[in-house]
């Protein structure tokens, strides 16, 4: 069997039940060798959704150049824009990537940029309550 067969029978026994962790990884890494036309005709398959496990490792491979250029121009934005951006976008992606961006950021900020930021990464899970007081604590050391 074929790579692209594989996942695309794994496509269709998981459309219908929850992805099995050992399935979806071995999925993942067999994307990540496959053509341009490999991933068109998987992204199109009828077994394939957003809300597919393997959907975003596929959205990423299929658009990598483009994600890669959008990822460029995130980074050379500054905090306050960057934190701007992220209200006002649509784009899940740009949701993703922005707070990982403050987040690689953080300890660089000053204290008004870290008390915006902070709560954002709150938010997003990326960091807990008690980080803070951490941070806190080593930035008086």
């Amino acid at each position: 069997m074929t790579d692209i067969n594989i996942i695309l029978s794994n496509l269709k026994v998981f459309h219908y039940s929850p992805w099995e962790e050992d399935k979806l990884e071995e999925c993942k890494k067999l994307l990540a060798d496959m053509s341009k036309e490999e991933l068109r005709t998987i992204m199109h398959s009828k077994w394939m959704d957003k809300g597919n496990a393997l959907y975003p490792t596929l959205f990423e491979l299929f658009f990598k150049d483009e994600l890669k250029n959008v990822v460029i121009k995130l980074n050379e934005m500054k905090t306050l824009d960057l934190i701007q951006e992220l209200k006002e976008t649509k784009s899940s992606y740009k949701k993703e990537k922005i707070p990982e961006i403050l987040l690689n950021r953080y300890e660089s900020m000053d204290d008004v940029e870290r008390k915006d930021v902070f709560k954002i990464l709150l938010r997003k899970g990326l960091v807990d309550k008690d980080n803070n007081k951490q941070i806190e604590e080593l930035k008086d050391l």
